[in-house]
Order: C-alpha cells, then structure tokens, then sequence
C-alpha cells in the first residue's frame, strides 16, 4: 500500500540448505539462518522488489525472506493451501500412514538429489578420458576401487559391471562388498537407470544373494 519491501524466495527444494526449524518446533517453517546467511546457502533463490499497487503470490511451502523499508505498510493474505486440505481429507487415524509416505517420498528426494549431484560431478571429472581406461580399476589400490567404480559415469557403469561380474567374479564380489553407503547407493541408482534402457542388464550382471543383501543394508544406511 505505502512505500516498497524487497522479497527473496527460495523453492521447496532448498529445504536441506536453509536450516529449518525441527517439526515438532511452535514455527516449524521458519529457518535457524539469519539474512545475511542465506544467500551463501543457495543459489536458486528469486528476488522481487514489490513497490505501491504490487502484489506478490508466494506459492505454499515456498521459503521466504522480506525486508520492508521503514514506515511500509502493507496487506497479507493468507489462502487455505493442500496442508489443510490434506488435513481436512483424512481421519487422525490416518495421520501416521500418510506421514510415513511424505517422509519416505521426502528419503527418496533428497537420495535423487545427491546422486545425482554426484553423478554430474564424476561426468565432470570423467572428462576426456577414454573409456578403455574405464577397466583399469582392479590395478588400484582396493582402499580406491569403490570411490572410481562408484563415479563412473551411467554408460561406463554399465559396460563394466557386464564384463567383470562375469569375467572377474570373486575380484566383483569384493568390489561391491567394499561399497560404503553413499557409493552404493550411487551404484544402484545408476544401475536402475540402465535397467530401464536394457531390461535384461539385471539378468547378465552377476549378483549374488550375498551381494544383493549387504547392497540393501548399504542403501538403508544412506537413507
């Protein structure tokens, strides 16, 4: 109505960067982080200056940071968003079963996130390299071989897990049992994507019920 505030948001997918508040705080949608800390947490924010006669929509679950130039007035006007909707939908009864999905939806956005922010990095540092030397791993040092295999990029992933789970099996079975929890939640990622591609990839990878549990427990711990 009077005079100007400079508006600064940041989508619901910087919430891991912005320090929020726990759930079970009074303000749970309120950020531990002072001004000044924010723009040194995350790059994708958007920036507004609202002047007389503006208005700004701000979307739910949207972060948000306004700074008003003294003597502003202004008007807010709250709507009835899908929280309350959710809410209103469903019996208490339900609340644990719905909970236990958004947080399980929630585990498995960020593990994307990160894996896949891995997976850009090792592109990145993958380079120009050819990918012959792509199976030169097992002539590392062992404490090395699952940090390369694990940021090999999607195609050289696949190339090598075919041709050594079958021509090097024990060397194989000791690469993957010595994946920590981070790389071996990258290598299945990746692997789920080749699947999707070569649906008989699973089929000619040699994975044994041994393998294939500690991969489960190595996920887990990731989540």
């Amino acid at each position: 109505i009077f005079f100007r505030k400079k508006a600064k948001l940041f989508p619901p997918a910087s919430t891991p960067f912005l320090s929020p508040l726990p759930a079970f705080a009074m303000t749970p949608n309120h950020s531990t982080l002072s001004s000044h800390e924010l723009p040194n947490k995350t790059s994708n924010a958007y920036e507004f200056e609202i002047s007389e006669g503006n208005a700004l929509f701000i979307p739910e679950g949207w972060w948000h940071q306004i700074d008003s130039v003294e003597g502003t007035i202004a008007v807010n006007v709250w709507f009835k968003g899908e929280r309350a909707k959710l809410r209103e939908s469903c019996s208490e009864d339900s609340y644990p079963f719905f909970m236990r999905c958004m947080l399980s939806e929630a585990v498995r956005s960020n593990r994307i996130i990160e894996i896949e922010r891995m997976e850009r990095k090792a592109l990145k540092r993958f380079g120009k390299r050819k990918r012959e030397q792509t199976f030169d791993i097992f002539s590392r040092p062992i404490e090395k071989r699952a940090k390369v295999f694990s940021t090999l990029p999607t195609k050289e992933m696949e190339d090598f897990s075919l041709h050594f789970s079958k021509n090097d099996s024990k060397e194989w079975k000791k690469l993957l049992l010595s994946l920590g929890p981070k790389q071996a939640a990258c290598v299945t990622f990746k692997w789920e994507k080749i699947g999707e591609k070569n649906e008989r990839f699973f089929e000619n990878v040699n994975l044994d019920s041994e393998i294939r549990k500690y991969l489960i427990e190595m996920n887990e711990l990731f989540s």
